[in-house]
């Protein structure tokens, strides 16, 4: 007598628990998958340090390297940095998940130029990043945006208009980088979102006078978190989330002084970000990393200690 064969229901189950048991060993097996990543200097020199979501298991993956703005690979493998570490200016690395085989990426030509500020395509296999390496050709400090591949070739510029040009943002669908442009240059001033192809061509703007900045995609690409004060009574940045095409714009912030740099989680139900407690206001010891739900509801801290920590990237 044969065996009787399995139901289709019973293959498809089979199927999904195998999936499921994949990716958490998968994601056991890769370490870091999950963490966030920020910089700290509550050991003096600024370094990136890794943290869970709940706020445990607190690790420094790098010691003296005055390393800075991290931004994880979209494989979780590797994390950019902008460093100090070759005694210039700013300039791009790229290191492992845990910290080791730290490297440069860029080679800021001219002097007291750099370049920093930088995010992977989704496919890992290109950079943007900020650069005032061509000088001053379009007033001010001549920060444009530039691409290269992910080894440090191959360097192209993609902006070329008057005013800063910075933080920029790619899409995960590839099709868009998001930035800020600051038209007379004043970091502190006026500032809005725009978005350009990676090409450099079809720029739109998506704010208007929101003295916006640090532009963050949701995973699917829907919405974009950032930092603005253009309804706030203090003048501080708080956090705010828009559809992706710049409409429904929604404040998720309401916390005495400024916060500011915003990431998304992973699967887009939360928001990391950082409070820049201000001493004068006896704030200091708020300074540091807090989670939020994507709604701005659930506010809670997950770093402590006020030192100077910020930049997550979840």
């Amino acid at each position: 007598m044969s065996k009787p064969k399995p139901s289709t229901l019973t293959i498809l189950f089979i199927v999904v628990v195998a999936a499921l048991l994949g990716l958490q060993v998968s994601e056991q097996a890769h370490g870091q998958q999950w963490k966030i990543a920020f910089e700290s200097g509550r050991d003096g020199d600024t370094d990136i340090y890794l943290v869970n979501p709940d706020g445990s298991g607190l690790q420094q993956l790098t010691t003296g390297k005055e390393a800075w703005e991290p931004t994880w690979s979209p494989d979780r493998s590797q994390i950019l940095v902008a460093s100090t570490l070759h005694g210039g200016e700013d300039e791009v690395y790229v290191m492992d998940a845990d910290g080791s085989n730290v490297h440069r990426l860029t080679h800021t030509p001219g002097e007291g130029t750099s370049s920093w500020s930088a995010d992977w395509s989704p496919d890992g296999e290109q950079i943007v990043f900020t650069s005032n390496r061509d000088g001053s050709d379009l007033g001010w400090d001549g920060e444009e945006l530039y691409v290269m591949a992910a080894d440090g070739s191959n360097v192209r510029r993609l902006t070329r208009r008057l005013g800063s040009e910075a933080v920029p943002a790619w899409s995960p669908d590839g099709t868009k980088i998001a930035f800020t442009r600051h038209p007379d240059g004043d970091q502190e001033g006026r500032g809005d979102i725009y978005v350009i192809q990676p090409d450099g061509t079809n720029l739109q703007r998506l704010t208007r006078d929101a003295r916006a900045s640090r532009p963050s995609w949701s995973p699917d690409g829907k919405k974009i978190a950032f930092m603005g004060g253009f309804d706030t009574d203090d003048g501080d940045s708080e956090i705010y989330v828009m559809d992706a095409d710049g409409a429904n714009i929604q404040r998720l912030t309401r916390r005495p002084n400024a916060d500011g740099h915003p990431d998304w989680s992973p699967d887009g139900t939360k928001i990391v970000f950082t409070l820049y407690g201000d001493e004068n206001d006896g704030y200091a010891d708020e300074h540091g990393i807090y989670v939020m739900d994507a709604d701005g509801t659930n506010v809670r801290r997950l770093t402590f200690g006020g030192h100077n920590q910020g930049h997550p990237s979840w």
